[in-house]
């Protein structure tokens, strides 16, 4: 079952968006530390530039988790076929303990 195209799809967006969020709060560690307001340094001026880049990426990947929220209901509502006494995507997600939460964890 991991091997579905959606699936792995799936596994694959969070495993990326995962990964560009820990690189943005790494960079959210480096603007805590060397943050100055009131300085026009170079650094001052390159931090806030990139700051920029990265509340844009932010963004995107907001949407992109959006649109893999849908992929996950999709796919929740494709499997319920593999399932005996599924009809949909609520007996898929009922099928197991950790259905309900990992959509939770999803929304």
């Amino acid at each position: 079952m991991i091997l579905r195209p959606d699936i792995l799809a799936l596994l694959l967006s969070s495993l990326l968006v995962s990964l560009m969020t820990l690189g943005a709060a790494g960079f959210g560690v480096v603007v805590l530390r060397r943050w100055d307001i009131g300085s026009g340094s170079e650094l001052q001026l390159a931090l806030e530039r990139r700051t920029y880049l990265v509340t844009t990426l932010m963004g995107y990947l907001l949407l992109f988790q959006l649109a893999s929220l849908f992929l996950f209901i999709r796919s929740a509502d494709d499997m319920s076929r593999l399932f005996a006494g599924a009809m949909c995507a609520v007996g898929t997600l009922s099928a197991n303990p950790y259905g309900y939460p990992a959509l939770l964890v999803k929304i």
